[in-house]
């Protein structure tokens, strides 16, 4: 199975769809049979996007202890406790009893997340941490406009300075989740950089420091077989080890698996690497195009997003289109 070709979106609304009138589920439940309570959020995210409202009974699903959560019509929560009463619910003190009207006996074929760690597993088997060469870089960041994915992918020439940035975008299959975003914007990436294979890639996202050892810019890096690093803002897991005022090392089962970077007593970046590169040369490398908090590649990809947002939004840029500019 393609694991970029299943549809979380498509296989929520259809979990929604097979709740009984005169029951309630939660976002977690809805997660659990998905494969990761961890996409509790995504579920209330994809619900408060749905098209259909009255096909997926959206107004069926509750929090875990039972309070009615949020509700996107216009009248919001007070709609949605008007829609289960008429089917039979009791609210009691805003709240549904679970013990008298929890539905769980979901059926799927497949559960997405359970797909997903095991395309990891695969995925780390393929990581090699040693230094391989590289033409130039290559920054990418992604923002998002409803289900769409935005991408822009900035190219260095030699020298090390921005020679032009491609533009991308398309529709995205899975919702965020921690620990799983390469599902999410690999699709997209694979679009605008098959021809850079052999650059060296800074991804805003981790690369071995990641429970499976397989975050984002591993997954791009042994996908597209290049060099890649990643630089993220935020930590998914390990132990911070301070060796200077503006250095610590990241440690997974006392392995060093990245570095904090500090910034007036913060850290700014965590610097791990993805793949063809080992954990030194991705700090040294990472170092050489810093000039402010976030790298240089990183930094503009992020800048170019928004640029990209403005240009889908005006439909001068149209989905599943590459659009080149030289910079």
């Amino acid at each position: 199975m393609n694991p970029y070709e299943i549809d979380v979106y498509a296989l929520i609304y259809d979990l929604v769809r097979q709740i009984p009138e005169g029951y309630v589920t939660t976002y977690g439940a809805i997660a659990k049979a998905l494969g990761d309570i961890r996409a509790s959020k995504a579920v209330g995210e994809v619900l408060a996007m749905n098209p259909t409202p009255i096909i997926v009974p959206c107004h069926r699903v509750v929090m875990s202890d039972g309070s009615l959560g949020g509700y996107t019509h216009p009248e919001g929560v007070r709609k949605k406790a008007e829609l289960l009463r008429r089917e039979g619910v009791e609210i009691i003190g805003g709240k549904v009893n679970l013990k008298k009207c929890f539905f769980n006996d979901f059926k799927l074929k497949i559960r997405p997340f359970e797909v997903f760690r095991d395309y990891q597993k695969r995925i780390s088997e393929k990581i090699r941490l040693e230094d391989y060469d590289f033409s130039a870089i290559v920054g990418v960041d992604l923002t998002y406009n409803g289900r769409y994915g935005i991408a822009a992918v900035v190219v260095f020439d030699e020298k090390g300075n921005p020679e032009y940035v491609r533009y991308y975008s398309k529709k995205t299959l899975v919702p965020y989740v921690p620990t799983y975003l390469a599902f999410r914007e690999y699709p997209i990436i694979e679009e605008v950089s098959r021809d850079l294979r052999g650059y060296l890639f800074f991804l805003d996202g981790h690369g071995i420091l990641h429970p499976r050892k397989c975050g984002y810019a591993s997954h791009v890096g042994v996908e597209l077989d290049t060099p890649s690093i990643g630089v993220a803002k935020s930590l998914l897991v390990g132990n911070i080890v301070i060796e200077s005022n503006n250095l610590a090392k990241v440690l997974i089962d006392d392995e060093v698996r990245g570095y904090a970077i500090y910034d007036k007593g913060r850290a700014s970046v965590y610097v791990s690497p993805g793949h063809k590169i080992t954990v030194g040369s991705a700090l040294r490398e990472t170092m050489k195009v810093k000039k402010y908090k976030i790298p240089e590649p990183t930094r503009l990809a992020h800048y170019y997003t928004k640029l990209g947002k403005e240009m889908f939004k005006n439909r001068k840029l149209l989905p599943e289109r590459l659009l080149e500019t030289p910079l």
